[in-house]
């Protein structure tokens, strides 16, 4: 018991032990069992072919470990390479950076490279938690372990960075039963896992941060297979290139690929007099949401209905939208979605064509017109006020007021063409449109 202090080690080989290195807590909690090792530097040195961990510690607070070799450590199970699994009492301000990993606990499927915990649990542990804060695990390179990186219980993800680490593993990352509602960060890793790429045990969306990383694919659906648990892995990198070789870690190209929605399908059908729309996401990230918009003519389009995104999401999400206006207007209408980004990006969707033929609320006859042009409601209380007639290129030529369930347009002057018809409430609100072709 007790403590350490402005303990420096360095080019020093810790080989062929149970432990490499190692600080335990006492069984009993007292005032003085916290803090055992503080101000500590662990650089330049080797751990090797220990059975149950290279380097283990359970008292540890202001320390680097740095650009140390540990290899073939942890054949035992739950067995590391390095291992910070803090118990009684409040730590803070360790890195872990530029250290090589080789074959670490990779005897045993639980087993990993690097470890960082400090325990709240019951019933061991609730009494005298241990708390853990201002983590930083960067530029290491890891390969040949059932995990790369795994951290749990009450360190204090807001403060925790994970990052430009190049790892080869079964899994890569692994985040598991945080004490509080932060969101773990990871970013400019690169992680090629042969099993799972990231591992979330945490049930709070999106609890684990992972963007902006090279997960050894651009395809976000097969990336997503590859991942388990509320994770944000949107926008990620474009390619695994190390800009820099020489220096240990990852030195990734900054450039993500922004994918804010994978819509897998989009279709529409009738189902009695209203147009049904239905879209399936794979996919998203910052998805506020889509406005459904639909056209009369294929050019011209109006925002009918908003439908509200999940945000983000790695699971395949259904919409479904009723436009209950679409029986009263005749003919052919294409619908589309505009989908939003929060912060204010958009994209189209593809374009779904409806044809109605049964639901019109008025009929032109005859048609083709030959000099009077009449018009029929098929409701007389129909809110129909006012009407404006438009030629082939939009301009509009006829303007007047509905002036009965039957009413009459004079047509003897207009040229040989197509007209479009378009009904009108008081307000100027558009009720229907429909074609005529006059002779």
């Amino acid at each position: 018991a007790g403590k350490v202090a402005n303990l420096a080690i360095r080019n020093t080989a810790f080989d062929g032990n149970i432990y490499g290195l190692t600080s335990k807590a006492a069984d009993t909690v007292s005032a003085s069992n916290q803090n055992g090792l503080t101000s500590v530097s662990i650089t330049n040195s080797t751990f090797s072919g220990n059975t149950t961990k290279g380097a283990y510690f359970e008292k540890l607070d202001n320390a680097v470990i740095s650009n140390n070799t540990f290899t073939n450590n942890g054949s035992v199970a739950t067995g590391a390479g390095l291992e910070v699994n803090l118990k009684y009492g409040a730590y803070s301000n360790i890195t872990i950076s530029r250290n090589m990993l080789t074959n670490n606990g990779a005897a045993i499927d639980t087993g990993s490279a690097i470890t960082v915990k400090a325990h709240n649990e019951a019933p061991n542990y609730n009494t005298t938690p241990a708390s853990l804060t201002n983590v930083m695990v960067t530029n290491n390179e890891i390969s040949t372990a059932p995990v790369a990186i795994a951290v749990g219980y009450n360190v204090d993800r807001l403060t925790t960075r994970i990052d430009s680490n190049k790892i080869v593993a079964t899994t890569g990352i692994v985040s598991y039963k945080a004490s509080s509602g932060s969101v773990t960060q990871v970013h400019s890793n690169s992680i090629q896992a042969t099993e799972y790429v990231l591992v979330n045990e945490d049930t709070l969306p999106n609890s684990l941060n992972a963007t902006c990383n090279w997960f050894g694919s651009t395809d976000p659906v097969f990336i997503a297979s590859r991942n388990i648990g509320n994770i944000r892995f949107i926008p990620f990198l474009l390619d695994g290139t190390d800009t820099d070789p020489a220096t240990s870690g990852f030195q990734p190209n900054t450039t993500c690929v922004v994918v804010p929605v994978t819509l897998s399908s989009f279709i529409g059908f009738w189902e009695g007099k209203n147009a049904k729309l239905k879209w399936v996401t794979q996919t998203e990230s910052n998805n506020r949401g889509f406005e459904v918009q639909r056209s009369l003519d294929g050019r011209d389009y109006i925002t009918i209905g908003m439908v509200q995104g999940y945000g983000n999401s790695n699971s395949v999400r259904t919409y479904n939208f009723e436009d209950v206006q679409a029986g009263s207007i005749p003919g052919y209408l294409h619908y589309r979605l505009k989908q939003i980004d929060y912060d204010g990006r958009f994209t189209f969707s593809n374009i779904v064509l409806l044809k109605n033929e049964n639901h019109g609320i008025f009929t032109i006859y005859p048609n083709p017109v030959k000099g009077t042009m009449f018009v029929k409601l098929a409701d007389p209380s129909s809110a129909a006020k006012k009407y404006q007639l438009f030629n082939s290129v939009g301009r509009m030529i006829r303007t007047g007021l509905v002036t009965g369930d039957v009413f009459s347009i004079d047509a003897k002057s207009l040229p040989s063409g197509t007209y479009l018809l378009k009904l009108m409430d008081t307000s100027g609100k558009m009720l229907a449109l429909g074609k005529a072709l006059v002779n």
